[in-house]
């Protein structure tokens, strides 16, 4: 079913009823999702689900730089830490378990680990180098993915240089 929701509380509310009960069930999670036009809503959207998830948020920050430029070190950091790319993961990453992630990249696509696999969170690894998510949908339905923090490079076509964010 579809519902054409007046405001993202409403949308949360109805796609994700009693989700503090469900979080770890990966065929009703797995059933369930939102798509929003924009950037804004799907962080309002994000942000509703991670606060209705019981257990406490944590935060994985990205390692951004700029890349052979005489002026890298002229650019600062907060600079690259706001920037928001589609189809690049946030500076600020914050996850509980049983939330859902996205991959937004080909990671292992043998494996089904390919761009827009949708995966549960089930914690960190690796002092916190690693994320160890299950896969929601798909072929590998039910297997465990490892997902290490990987370094994603913005070339100058789209920025005046090029920098670099390494992130999940």
């Amino acid at each position: 079913p579809m519902c054409v929701c007046k405001s993202v509380a409403q949308t949360v509310d109805w796609v994700y009823p009693d989700i503090p009960n469900h979080f770890e069930d990966d065929e009703w999670l797995g059933g369930r999702g939102i798509l929003a036009p924009l950037h804004v809503q799907v962080n309002a959207a994000n942000q509703m689900v991670l606060d209705r998830l019981p257990g406490e948020s944590m935060t994985f920050l990205s390692a951004d730089g700029a890349l052979h430029c005489e002026t890298a070190t002229d650019i600062p950091l907060d600079f690259l830490h706001s920037r928001h790319v589609a189809g690049v993961a946030p500076h600020k990453l914050v996850l509980k378990p049983g939330a859902i992630v996205i991959l937004l990249i080909n990671l292992a696509t043998a494996k089904g680990a390919c761009n827009g696999t949708r995966m549960r969170f089930v914690r960190h690894l690796c002092q916190e180098r690693v994320l160890e998510c299950v896969i929601l949908t798909g072929a590998m339905k039910g297997q465990t993915l490892f997902v290490p923090r990987i370094p994603i490079t913005m070339d100058e076509s789209y920025w005046p240089w090029p920098w670099i964010r390494k992130q999940f």
